[in-house]
């Protein structure tokens, strides 16, 4: 999941630990007696800039302070991705777009469960996603054409030539070059890090040599290395074996065989029931997609970026940053992938 799906997941799961969130004029309650709507109070907004509404749509307001809590509520280090304003706007895109389901969800009658109990809002979502965007959704029978256009389209995840892996040593006076192959295989085969480490002291690769010279893994019709390079590599037969310096436009290579990786080819009947599964999985998410845009397009939402640049983000270190991933974890067993 990308950094922007993973903060959604977590928003609907800390909507209902955190308690009401966003203001509403027609509140839709985390826990409320009798799932009757609670009228919202200004008065209940935080003082200054932080009660500035960031965001006002159908029955509810985003303020500042709204949008600074779930930032800061994660760990520092997460916390930096959402600095720029085109991150804090996705925020608020992501927030706003929570409240219109958890809307709809209420005004389908999905805020109760089935013994009477009022839900929380992104156990109202569920049902509204399970209900009317899911079931919506045409996944029972994804065409065979389709799996196998997929499958064509992606061969080369299914699919690889063997490959291998290689750490160099670039010089580019021949005697010297010699001169340190001779030394490489004087090294104990099984010992990387002492070819590591030679790689350091001699290779005038500067790219390269920080990283111990590694190269690769590549296949035979890899341009990461000259041609001849690439047939020498192959050439190499056991692990820590060195060749002979090999002369090139940019001096002599000198390689040592660091791993060989057996190539595969998976056919179309054995990866079809993964290739269901991802059409299926993209097909739900473009019914929630075209579900929530059409949600948007009823009910219409004013964003001021004005008030959204006056969210400031915490970037000190609190004491229970170790804890707060474990909480974070816990917090998304059994919610809803949206």
């Amino acid at each position: 999941m990308t950094d922007r799906q993973l903060m959604f997941v977590w928003l609907v799961a800390v909507a209902a630990a955190s308690g009401p969130g966003c203001k509403r004029g027609r509140q839709l309650p985390e826990q409320a007696p009798g799932g009757a709507p609670e009228q919202a109070r200004e008065g209940a907004r935080p003082p200054g800039a932080a009660g500035d509404p960031v965001a006002r749509g159908d029955g509810f307001v985003i303020t500042v302070a709204e949008v600074q809590s779930r930032i800061n509520a994660q760990p520092p280090v997460v916390r930096g991705q959402w600095a720029s304003l085109d991150k804090k706007k996705e925020l608020v895109t992501d927030l706003v777009n929570f409240e219109l389901l958890a809307g709809e969800a209420f005004r389908r009658g999905y805020d109760r469960g089935p013994d009477g109990v009022p839900l929380m809002k992104q156990q109202m979502i569920a049902k509204l996603v399970q209900q009317d965007v899911d079931a919506k959704a045409k996944t029972d029978d994804i065409p065979a054409a389709d799996i196998e256009r997929y499958y064509e389209e992606h061969a080369r995840d299914y699919n690889r030539p063997d490959q291998i892996q290689v750490s160099q040593i670039l010089i580019k006076d021949r005697a010297r070059a010699a001169r340190v192959a001779a030394k490489a295989r004087a090294l104990p085969k099984a010992d990387a890090q002492a070819f590591h480490d030679l790689v350091r002291r001699t290779s005038e690769d500067q790219d390269s040599k920080a990283g111990g010279g590694e190269v690769g893994p590549f296949d035979r019709s890899s341009g990461v290395l000259p041609e001849a390079v690439v047939r020498a590599a192959f050439a190499l037969t056991g692990i820590g074996e060195i060749s002979e310096p090999i002369p090139t436009e940019a001096g002599f290579r000198i390689l040592r065989l660091t791993a060989r990786l057996a190539g595969y080819s998976r056919p179309l009947s054995d990866v079809t029931p993964q290739i269901r599964q991802h059409l299926v999985a993209a097909a739900r998410a473009k019914a929630l997609a075209d579900f929530v845009a059409g949600l948007r397009a009823r009910h219409p939402v004013a964003v001021d970026e004005g008030n959204l640049a006056k969210v400031t983000i915490d970037t000190t270190v609190s004491s229970n940053q170790a804890i707060e991933p474990r909480r974070r974890r816990a917090s998304t067993r059994g919610v809803p992938r949206l």
